[in-house]
């Protein structure tokens, strides 16, 4: 009827109609939705009566429809409206989908066909930004029209038109589209028992606007230009907090203020995840004021808007003790439960970017070297806003109560690691560097020891040169408790080692130098620049990236080997870059961000690369690397299953059993997420993020005093540590007449005692534990952590490797890189010659070797117990 319409009546005082009997099917579909987006329906209703005018009957005059119907589609004898079963919630809804259609219709460059017709964004989770479930009550709205239950038979049915409005009313600047829908209906056999009928539950769906809906203020009618019955209709709506407020530009406005601090331990005040949640207090607070007897609970009002916050919270581990030795309170239960609650006040990224800025200045400024310094560029995903947690400061002096904290002989003390944040420094240009390559590493090796003493002498900072077979690097450790980590930059490096991989037979050494080169003095730092850029502009990336990096690193899948860190970053900037492109609008909170990431990673057949597309302009500068890109990528694919490709033609990959298992998480994590919104599953999103480790072939089990970053794990637990007698605030110094050493100077510092502090700074036993499997047994056995204060190693056996898929043993021969003993006979009992089975105990127990002291217990799967 739409279309009819639209091919009778003109477009304009010219005459010209929109649709043509001549247009194709697609210039038909195109120009109907261009309609459908642009059309203003409550001034311009749709009237197919020959004249396109209303009746002048009284019963079907413009006025007596317009006071019954929302929507307003009259057919040819103007006496029926076609749309009276459509509300305005319904017509919005419409609206906006034709507006994101024809977005895509126009692109030129891409072709969007899938996009629009074959991919499904029916999921409310992750099509919408906020979605609310609300258990509805058989009661009217205050402030719903007299008579209104007439027209929708039940409460149910009013509410359900009621609320949209309300809220769109009280959201104008917030909120894009507000929509609803029932709970559905349930079916049942004839011969079964009839479902009972449940309670009513409607559920709210909300696309906000992602700068708008962080807004603290709302503005409202300005008092000297207003009506007063504008006020008077905002101050029914708003109630006790609506408020007069004067503004900067000199204006007097009606106003509500949503003040994102909500009082509560360490809350991180004005923070993104905080604003975050200001929409869902609105929501809370108008359900609460128009719908009588409504009391917001986690029974009648669900939502997961601020659920995700706390996986991103580091607890305080030094608090929690204190809190666990207050003797004050006796109730054990009690003082656990808040010692596990406890984190650190630090959640945000400025301190280490504000660190980071002066650092560079007083690089720069150094005048004691012979090359100048132009550019220290970052290399670390903490100086893009991207990293799982803030970087800590860690204290370099003591001080009143903090001697326990900072006593280096007090061997069950809590570890804190001092986090690496990477730079690269580039020295200006020279035609002085060598032609070898061994003594462009030395010279680097050399302008860093002059680096360092610089920053001794005139910047008055520790730092210490490190000069190992395979790197060169400068640590210093900022007056605000960073430690950076610089190495520098030159080109010639680069273009000396890809001569030498040119040559006939290069080492296999040499090619994976070359490749790290590339990535440590190119690809990262690019991606780190990349990531920062679309961090500032879209608000709510960061949590996202954190969210989906927390999420991988909890199945114990986020390492170099696994799957990089650079691949997750990749994956959370195409929900925010591709969004519009698929039918999604963008993402305005962390939340939604994180579960289309997840809908990306369930859905995406990872045999074929899957191309992120940052910046398009870049396009060009890769169509000459195409072939280049597409070798790379189905070379990579071939041997680890997983290729995501930026559009500077960089690959990141991962393994292939990992990408797998990433798929079914994927999976799986989504039906998590969708049951939580349900009464009772509240505590459901847990589940998201606790894996199984059945599955490994072995278990190390780690001492968590020993784990630097214990503090991280989801499951963190304060009473593995020593609980101190006093908390810090009773505590007196133990011998009087020993002065504690506080504010000790680098000059003061002993050369012992300096050289211990600098070989622990950032020094983490699990990473080396990690390390020494992977350098003795890389080939045999995959190695899997949770880098976020994981106290599990899993192995997994290669079988193909050690032989374990073959009844008959492997073959016998000179360097065999398998751990082996004779194998006299086979499962059926037949003698075996020459034949060798994989020594399972004994690389077991060479690993554990490796940790000891780290290592608690080790747990072998059962079908492996037979051979120990």
């Amino acid at each position: 009827m739409l279309m009819a319409y639209l091919l009778q009546v003109p477009a304009s005082t010219d005459g010209r109609k929109r649709l043509l009997k001549s247009f194709s099917s697609y210039q038909m579909f195109k120009v109907t939705l261009e309609f459908l987006a642009s059309n203003d329906f409550s001034s311009n209703p749709i009237v197919m009566t020959p004249d396109a005018k209303f009746l002048n009957e009284p019963e079907f005059s413009e006025e007596s429809f317009k006071s019954n119907f929302d929507f307003l589609f009259i057919d040819p004898t103007g006496r029926i409206n076609l749309a009276s079963g459509m509300s305005k919630t319904i017509l919005d809804e419409i609206q906006f989908e034709a507006k994101l259609c024809v977005k895509l219709l126009n692109d030129p460059e891409e072709d969007n066909f899938d996009a629009l017709f074959l991919k499904k964004i029916d999921q409310p989770l992750a099509r919408f930004d906020n979605v609310f479930r609300v258990a509805l009550l058989k009661s009217i709205p205050t402030t719903a029209k007299p008579g209104s239950t007439l027209d929708y038979l039940t409460s149910s049915n009013l509410l359900r038109n009621f609320v949209p409005e309300l809220l769109k009313k009280a959201l104008s600047t917030k909120c894009h589209l507000v929509t609803s829908t029932a709970r559905p209906k349930h079916n049942w056999t004839v011969n079964s028992t009839p479902i009972q009928d449940l309670p009513s539950i409607l559920y709210l769906n909300l696309i906000l606007d992602p700068q708008n809906s962080l807004r603290v203020v709302e503005h409202g009618p300005q008092t000297d230009i207003a009506s007063p019955e504008e006020i008077n209709e905002f101050r029914d709506l708003w109630g006790p907090k609506a408020e007069l407020r004067r503004f900067r530009d000199g204006s007097i406005r009606e106003s509500v203020v949503f003040d994102c601090d909500d009082g509560e331990l360490n809350s991180g005040s004005g923070s993104i995840e905080k604003r975050s949640e200001i929409v869902f207090r609105i929501v809370t607070y108008l359900l609460e004021r128009h719908i009588p007897d409504f009391k917001a609970t986690n029974e009648t009002l669900g939502t997961i808007v601020g659920q995700f916050g706390k996986f991103l919270k580091e607890h305080d581990t030094f608090t929690s003790l204190d809190i666990l030795a207050d003797s004050s309170e006796k109730d054990q239960e009690v003082k656990l439960k808040l010692a596990r609650s406890v984190v650190l006040n630090s959640d945000s990224f400025q301190p280490v970017m504000d660190a980071f800025e002066k650092f560079s200045r007083e690089l720069r400024n150094l005048e004691s070297i012979p090359l100048g310094i132009i550019n220290v560029v970052p290399c670390s995903p903490a100086l893009c806003y991207s990293s799982i947690f803030p970087p800590q400061p860690i204290k370099l002096h003591a001080e009143d109560g903090d001697d326990y904290m900072d006593d280096d002989n007090d061997p069950h003390r809590p570890i804190r690691l001092n986090d690496i944040i990477d730079v690269n420094i580039e020295l200006e240009s020279s035609s002085s560097w060598p032609d070898e390559i061994t003594a462009i590493e030395q010279m680097k090796a050399a302008f860093l020891i002059r680096i360092q003493k610089g920053l001794e002498t005139e910047a008055k900072l520790g730092a210490v040169v490190f000069n190992t077979p395979k790197d060169a690097y400068l640590d210093v450790t900022s007056n605000e408790g960073f430690l950076f980590r610089c190495r520098i930059v030159n080109e010639r490096e680069a273009i000396l080692l890809k001569r030498a991989i040119a040559q006939p037979s290069p080492s296999p050494s040499l090619n994976v130098k070359y490749s790290a080169h590339i990535r440590r003095f190119s690809h990262i730092p690019e991606q780190v620049s990349r990531i920062h850029r679309l961090c500032q502009r879209h608000p709510h990336l960061q949590l996202t990236i954190r969210l989906l990096k927390r999420w991988v690193a909890t199945h114990l899948l986020l390492s170099p080997w696994n799957i990089p860190e650079q691949t997750v970053e990749l994956i959370a900037a195409s929900v925010y870059l591709s969004s519009p492109r698929n039918g999604w609008s963008i993402p305005a909170n962390s939340d939604t961000g994180f579960l289309r990431a997840l809908k990306i990673l369930a859905e995406w057949d990872w045999s074929t690369p899957f191309r992120v597309e940052i910046d398009r302009a870049a396009r060009e500068n890769t169509e000459s690397s195409v072939s280049f890109v597409e070798s790379t990528s189905q070379t990579l694919t071939a041997n680890s299953g997983l290729a995501v490709i930026s559009d500077l033609g960089v690959t990141w990959g991962g393994d292939i059993a990992s990408a797998r298992r990433l798929v079914l998480l994927s999976k799986s994590a989504i039906r998590c997420v969708e049951s939580s919104l349900e009464p009772g599953n509240a505590g459901s999103l847990f589940r998201l993020f606790s894996t199984s480790l059945a599955h490994f072939d072995v278990r190390f089990r780690l001492n968590a005093k020993l784990c630097p970053r214990y503090a991280q794990a989801i499951a963190f637990d304060p009473r593995v540590f020593p609980i101190p007698s006093k908390p810090r605030s009773q505590r007196t110094q133990k011998f009087k007449n020993i002065p504690i050493r506080r504010n000790v100077s680098n000059e003061d510092e002993d050369g012992i005692a300096k050289l211990r502090r600098v070989l622990l700074e950032g020094f983490d036993p699990v990473e080396r534990f990690i390390f020494q499997i992977r350098e003795a047994f890389g080939n045999l056995v995959g190695v899997f952590v949770d880098v976020c204060g994981g106290v599990v190693v899993g192995l997994v056996f290669d079988r193909d490797v050690l032989g374990l898929n073959s009844e008959v043993g492997l073959d016998w021969k000179v360097g065999l890189d398998v751990p082996t003993i004779p194998l006299l006979e086979d499962s059926s009992g037949k003698k075996k010659k020459n034949k060798v089975r994989a020594n399972i105990p004994g690389l077991v127990a060479e690993i554990a070797r490796l940790g000891t002291g780290l290592v608690e217990s080790v747990d072998i799967k059962e079908e492996w117990k037979g051979q120990f």
